[in-house]
C-alpha cells in the first residue's frame, strides 16, 4: 500500500480514556474518539514558568 513517513511511525494513538501521564513519554499523539480526533503535541516547560494561573494571578 502507501509508505509511511517517519513522523507517521513516530505519531501515538490513543483513545480518550487514556490516563495523562501516559501522554507525557510522547511528543506528539494522537487522540482518536467516535466523533473527532485531536493531535496533542506535548512540549516539557521549566518549572518556573513565566505565566500564572489562578484567582489571584497578575496581583
Amino acid at each position: 500500500m502507501g509508505e509511511e513517513t517517519v513522523s507517521e511511525r513516530e505519531l501515538v494513538k490513543l483513545t480518550p480514556g487514556t490516563k495523562i501521564y501516559k501522554l507525557f513519554k510522547h511528543k506528539k499523539v494522537l487522540v482518536e474518539g467516535n466523533r473527532e480526533s485531536f493531535l496533542i503535541k506535548i512540549e516539557k516547560i521549566p518549572t518556573k514558568h513565566s505565566f500564572q494561573t489562578g484567582p489571584r494571578a497578575g496581583k
